[in-house]
């Protein structure tokens, strides 16, 4: 289609805070617990919201993705380019040597 001047480009969100039906206001009674896991799981630390949704759009939109096509932008705080085998720390989850974590996490006394 692009002989068309046709742009075909998709917008895939990952977790994104959205209002409950019903409710005027987002639930704010997440613990602690979860909120570190989110900021251990996604690199950004926090979910998203409608407005990072929005802002992705319109720039595919704009002009200034005239010369973007095919694509498909993930809108998710980098969660998908994080390697799902890897803990809080964004080490591989097999890496149980004290030593090792603490020497690939620059934190070995030299």
């Amino acid at each position: 289609m692009g002989r068309y001047r046709l742009r075909v480009n998709a917008v895939a969100p990952g977790t994104i805070r959205s209002q409950k039906l019903g409710r005027t206001r987002f639930d704010t009674t997440e613990s602690p617990e979860m909120r570190q896991k989110t900021r251990d799981v996604i690199p950004l630390g926090r979910r998203g919201e409608s407005a990072d949704v929005a802002g992705a759009v319109l720039y595919l939109l704009s002009d200034l993705a005239d010369y973007v096509t095919g694509q498909v932008l993930g809108v998710d705080g980098g969660a998908l380019a994080r390697a799902p085998y890897s803990d809080g720390d964004n080490l591989p989850v097999f890496v149980t040597d004290p030593a090792l974590r603490a020497r690939l996490l620059g934190e070995e006394n030299t």
